[in-house]
């Protein structure tokens, strides 16, 4: 079980959440290159085994981008979420921003109703059916633009995580 054994300074706290964010990012960037190839891959044999990979790096990407905006178990070490305000790669690409949160909330991580709706059917006494909407992860998430997006949040985290690093933030041998 986690156990908050510190309560680091909050420039230290918020240049670790940074530091996190920026490795976060290139987890991403790292999966939707690797869905580039593939994608590559699939449009010259037309296997749908490429499709399946695709969809799976998507979705560790999905999960990887949300891990710095959504709540963490980091108290007293890490700031618990980074804040999109001061990233202005967001700001510029904001519906994207959302649109990857709300598949991440609504489909991966969750079986929202909304998402994942279920109709039973029953045919004879003893024949049950289901039918499922699953949209795929990443339904209209443009991979170019979210790699733009990843490559932007990184850069900004490592510019932020150099501003907040400064000498009296964190202790010698300590960070």
């Amino acid at each position: 079980m986690y156990k908050n054994t510190v309560d680091l300074p909050e420039p230290q706290q918020l240049a670790h959440r940074y530091a996190l964010s920026t490795k976060d990012m290139e987890e991403v960037i790292e999966n939707l290159t690797c869905y580039q190839e593939l994608a590559e891959l699939h449009a010259a044999d037309g296997k749908s085994r490429w499709v399946i990979a695709c969809q799976a790096l998507l979705t560790a990407a999905i999960v990887a981008y949300c891990r710095p905006f959504t709540d963490n178990k980091s108290l007293g070490y890490a700031k618990q979420k980074l804040g999109t305000r001061k990233l202005e790669s967001i700001q510029i690409r904001r519906s994207l921003h959302e649109l990857i949160m709300t598949q991440r909330n609504t489909f991966i991580a969750h079986a929202d109703w909304s998402a994942r709706s279920t109709m039973l059917t029953r045919s004879g006494e003893n024949t049950l059916s289901a039918s499922f909407t699953a949209p795929t992860a990443g339904e209209g998430v443009d991979v170019q633009e979210f790699l733009i997006l990843a490559g932007g949040v990184r850069q900004e985290c490592l510019r932020h995580l150099f501003e907040q690093t400064i000498p009296s933030a964190l202790p010698e041998g300590k960070d």
